[in-house]
């Protein structure tokens, strides 16, 4: 693709149709925006949708991309202004919806996450000052947004 200097985490959707990876512009390096591309394909491989670039509110670096089961969405685990603290955020893909970012609201250093088979819930763990802890959270809320 033109400009992309580098891709994270390729992957399939749920139903096949479609390939999203988080992708690294040239001259973005002094921003570090990191950017979600989505294109279509067909069974046979070819290009059924011409891929289509989703702005993010990341920076720096973006891993463990999965897709809601709807392929509606999907998740990651980025690094996000102002504080480039890590946090797991919900990327519309379908709707044209904003990003959300599930939890923004932890004080301290979240983890990598895995998503419940039914879409509902992801699972992640924190740093706190104590030790590592697992956290569940409902993706209800900005599903709706």
């Amino acid at each position: 693709l033109p400009g992309v200097r580098a891709f994270d985490d390729l992957v399939w959707s749920n139903d096949g149709k479609w390939i999203a990876g988080g992708a690294y512009y040239d001259g973005d390096e002094e921003t570090g925006g990191v950017k979600l591309v989505v294109v279509g394909v067909d069974e046979e491989g070819e290009v059924t949708t011409p891929y289509r670039v989703i702005d993010t509110p990341l920076y720096g670096s973006a891993w463990s991309l999965r897709w809601l089961p709807d392929d509606g969405a999907v998740i990651l685990y980025g690094q996000s202004l102002p504080d480039w603290g890590f946090d797991i955020w919900l990327i519309p893909v379908k709707n044209g919806g904003r990003p959300v970012a599930i939890t923004r609201d932890e004080v301290d250093g979240v983890g990598y996450h895995i998503l419940s088979p039914d879409g509902r819930f992801i699972a992640y763990h924190s740093w706190l000052g104590r030790g590592t802890s697992l956290w569940l959270a409902d993706l209800g809320d900005a599903l709706k947004r």
